[in-house]
């Protein structure tokens, strides 16, 4: 061995150099490839799924879709798409879900701070948190046309006769059940009363987004609002004092004294 060889430090061979280059890089091979991949947390992965079958759903039709269409739409792996949704089905599912959900968070906006207000003994007018309701369920439909038209033409119960829609109905029978409470409405069956309130709008509001029909929405939701009007709230001087009524609720629109019914 020569003077220059003597001195020269070995360097690594085979399994040998790939270690030290994996310690340089300060871990292994597969940990830095993870760290460079984005994790997302788990609700933003289904979010992403139900907004890229949303879209299909809308442009190219529900049975025209297939879960592979929305796994490379939502930029994921197909198998990705199966961990969130075992199927086609379970994602429209998901969708109704989410538009109930929001619908729902909409309606208890719209109706706690009425009530709260007329639980502390403010004057509240009742037809105004109807009112409030009202616009806060026509304006989510306006602004999500795509998400109400899937929903309209796309009824998850027609492939799974056990799916229970998660629908709004819960907080506005509650909402009506307040009010009843608290002397502002009259209804003898606020959950009943919740089905024909979700039929007379959120029916027509999904057919005119969806099919145009009826045709003018400013007319369905004027019409809507005075036909709840006269059938659940009470004029002024026909809220009768007692338990069930709180002080300081004094609706300001009257009506007439020959009956004992809102007009």
């Amino acid at each position: 061995m020569n003077v220059v060889q003597s001195h020269r430090k070995p360097r690594p061979h085979g399994r040998d150099e790939r270690r030290a280059a994996r310690g340089r890089s300060g871990g292994n091979g597969r940990g830095s490839l993870r760290s460079r991949r984005e994790i997302k947390p788990a609700a933003e992965r289904e979010r992403d799924i139900l907004d890229a079958a949303l879209t299909l759903f809308a442009e190219r039709g529900f049975n025209d879709t297939t879960v592979q269409d929305i796994a490379s739409a939502a930029g994921m792996a197909t198998g990705t798409v199966y961990l969130y949704f075992p199927s086609k089905e379970k994602v429209l599912q998901g969708i109704h879900d989410r538009f109930g959900e929001e619908t729902e968070s909409r309606v208890a906006a719209a109706a706690v701070d009425s009530v709260d207000r007329a639980g502390r003994g403010e004057a509240v007018d009742y037809r105004d948190t109807i009112d409030t309701i009202l616009d806060a369920i026509s304006a989510y439909f306006r602004e999500n046309p795509q998400l109400v038209l899937v929903c309209t033409k796309y009824r998850p119960e027609m492939v799974d006769p056990n799916y229970t829609p998660n629908l709004h109905l819960g907080i506005v029978a509650r909402a009506l059940s307040a009010g009843v409470a608290l002397g502002m409405i009259q209804t003898s069956d606020p959950e009943m009363t919740a089905y024909l309130f979700d039929a007379a709008l959120t029916l027509n509001l999904h057919t005119h987004i969806t099919y145009g029909d009826p045709p003018d929405m400013d007319r369905l939701m004027a019409a809507a609002k005075e036909m709840f009007h006269k059938a659940l709230a009470l004029p002024a001087e026909h809220v009768r004092p007692g338990p069930r009524t709180s002080p300081g609720i004094a609706p300001k629109r009257g009506g007439s004294r020959r009956s004992g019914r809102a007009r």
